[in-house]
């Protein structure tokens, strides 16, 4: 079987930083079929963005986001923009990347693991000397509980047509206390962000979201949803934390920002590395 020193699950903003650190030994694996989801697909514009970075990879990425008008100078990202910019810094990273691959099977191996993939081109085993969960919501073959949600969202991308330029004009108020809204980098360009109970399933939050978008007042009616969300919003507690031998959790989410999940992807592996 084809042996993997690294695998790490989740194409997060976490899992990039931590493969960009490792090199070549790294094999991410992702079940979306596109990266950096916890952030990009769930429409999370994240807060508290940092001026600089910690790291040298951090700085590229911001740089490149705030050269491009993405991350604005007063820290409104542009969500859907984010997409090609971390698919081009992959293939500049030249990390090893697997989407729409899911593991099936876990099992203990001398050698460190044996994982089971189904992806495209069917069924592979292989073996990984250590395993970097960066998912929201865990590998369920632990055998362990499931992660605790400190909270659940549904976002919706808003557009408004009535607006041209005047990035004065403030938003309106929100009407519905689990409802949250946040500027975009254009005027006409807003994110709405409904709390949810963790345990609210896809159909249940698009049906609270409709629901209370439909009674909005006559201020928030000029405006328009022009996208949901693919993905929820999600946070659980932050990482790393030790699983079992060689397995460690880091979830992406867990963080502000997709800057500080992808700094903490590198710095996490740099202390990894420099603990072995």
């Amino acid at each position: 079987m084809k042996h993997i020193p690294l695998l790490i699950v989740g194409a997060t903003f976490a899992g990039l930083g931590y493969s960009s650190e490792s090199g070549p030994e790294a094999l991410v694996v992702e079940p979306f079929s596109q990266p950096g989801h916890e952030f990009i697909s769930s429409y999370r514009p994240g807060e508290q963005w940092p001026r600089t970075a910690r790291t040298e990879v951090g700085g590229r990425l911001l740089e490149e986001l705030e050269r491009r008008g993405v991350l604005t100078a007063d820290r409104r990202l542009h969500v859907p923009a984010v997409l090609p910019i971390i698919c081009r810094w992959i293939r500049e990273q030249r990390l090893q990347l697997l989407l729409m691959t899911h593991i099936v099977r876990i099992a203990p191996h001398p050698d460190g693991y044996e994982v089971t993939l189904a992806h495209a081109s069917g069924m592979e085993t292989l073996v990984a000397g250590r395993i970097v969960d960066t998912t929201s919501g865990g590998l369920p073959l632990t055998g362990e509980k499931g992660t605790a949600i400190v909270h659940k969202r549904i976002n919706a991308l808003l557009h408004c047509a009535t607006l041209e330029t005047d990035t004065s004009v403030p938003l309106p108020e929100s009407f519905d206390e689990r409802l949250s809204f946040y500027r975009g980098p254009f005027v006409s360009e807003a994110i709405a962000s409904f709390e949810l109970a963790a345990h609210d399933d896809w159909s249940t939050a698009r049906r609270k979201l409709y629901t209370a978008w439909r009674g909005r007042p006559a201020a928030w009616q000029p405006w328009t949803i022009a996208a949901i969300a693919d993905t929820f919003e999600q946070r659980v507690g932050k990482g790393p934390a030790v699983l079992r031998t060689n397995w460690t959790r880091l979830p992406s989410c867990a963080y502000a920002n997709l800057l500080e999940a992808l700094e903490e992807g590198v710095l996490a592996a740099r202390k990894e590395g420099g603990d072995l």
